[in-house]
């Protein structure tokens, strides 16, 4: 009784994809390693089309660290939407804009942090928990599907 009642309650998925999407395997680090900048995040796809200069057809790949994704069908530049002094900067957002957002764009299958913006210098402790999620972007640069792939790794401080 208790399950036809969950059933039927109401509870719409609302076009949600809950499938297991492993195109994209997150190679480099390994999950909760601990890791020294410069930290190298790599991975390998399968089954997506990544932009090339020369054709400029296929995707990209939106990488953000310590921080959650733009949501499916949004296009990075959607982080910058209620920021008044980007909105009167030309060429706003920019490469440097999103970096500092610990957010970045690359159709390579590594990218190489030598800054973890969250990253408190001053603290005392010996390392710092972060997370890096990886989401495919279509031509326009606008995020495919509700699919992120995930790793977390402790940044190992210099001294320590």
């Amino acid at each position: 009784m208790a399950l036809s009642a969950l059933l039927t309650s109401g509870c719409v998925s609302s076009d949600l994809s809950f499938r297991v999407d492993k195109r994209l395997k997150i190679t480099s680090p390994h999950n909760r390693a601990t890791v020294r900048l410069p930290v190298t995040l790599s991975w390998t796809i399968r089954d997506f089309q990544v932009r090339t200069t020369t054709d400029g057809g296929g995707g990209s790949f939106g990488v953000f660290v310590d921080r959650s994704p733009v949501p499916p069908g949004k296009p990075l530049s959607w982080l910058a939407r209620h920021d008044t002094e980007c909105a009167s900067a030309p060429r706003c957002p920019d490469t440097a804009y999103f970096a500092r957002l610990g957010v970045y764009e690359t159709t390579d299958t590594e990218l190489t942090l030598t800054t973890i913006p969250e990253d408190d210098p001053t603290s005392t402790d010996e390392t710092s928990r972060h997370s890096a999620t990886i989401v495919l972007l279509d031509d326009q640069g606008r995020r495919i599907g509700e699919i992120g792939y995930h790793v977390d790794f402790e940044l190992k401080r210099k001294g320590s």
